[in-house]
């Protein structure tokens, strides 16, 4: 299935009100951020500034992502590098659930299985409650009996899983 049939078949897309907006404020040069506006459109918070503002501040100065990561998080450069290869790409800004299953099971953060990756990722589209406080525990738990520290935890649960939940 290519990027343009995923975009015509959900409910906000591309050419509707609300996506033509986002393109617009995101100002997409390549189908990856085409794609990425797509899925940010998507994700609102209660709480603090939303992901397409995130995304358009990071994309706009990428400095502010690593301002982010090493002053609100105190995240050392070891534990950056771990998390660039997921979240670079998109600007800081974890836009699928797809991206919160990578992290959950890279052997650095809490080292899941596909199986418990995957509990997490459907407490999150099912917006199971009880399920997310749950995986929440299953992943700092994990995390920190592997050794990654609760800043880098605290990084993916609070930036990337908790813009998810909304």
């Amino acid at each position: 299935m290519t990027v343009c049939s995923v975009a015509t078949t959900n409910e906000q897309n591309v050419d509707t009100q609300v996506g033509l907006q986002a393109a617009k404020r995101i100002q997409p040069h390549s189908l990856v951020e085409l794609a990425t506006a797509n899925s940010i459109m998507r994700l609102m918070v209660t709480d603090g500034e939303q992901p397409i503002d995130t995304y358009i501040r990071y994309k706009n100065d990428i400095s502010e992502w690593y301002k982010c990561m090493r002053e609100e998080y105190h995240l050392t450069e070891v534990e950056i590098k771990i998390i660039e290869p997921y979240l670079l790409p998109v600007y800081g800004v974890g836009d699928t659930q797809e991206i919160v299953m990578e992290l959950s099971m890279d052997e650095h953060i809490a080292n899941f299985s596909v199986a418990e990756s995957n509990k997490l990722r459907k407490s999150i589209a099912k917006k199971d409650k009880e399920l997310q406080q749950k995986m929440k525990h299953t992943f700092f738990e994990a995390g920190r009996g592997i050794g990654t520290s609760d800043n880098l935890l605290n990084y993916i649960w609070n930036e990337v899983v908790g813009k998810q939940l909304g």
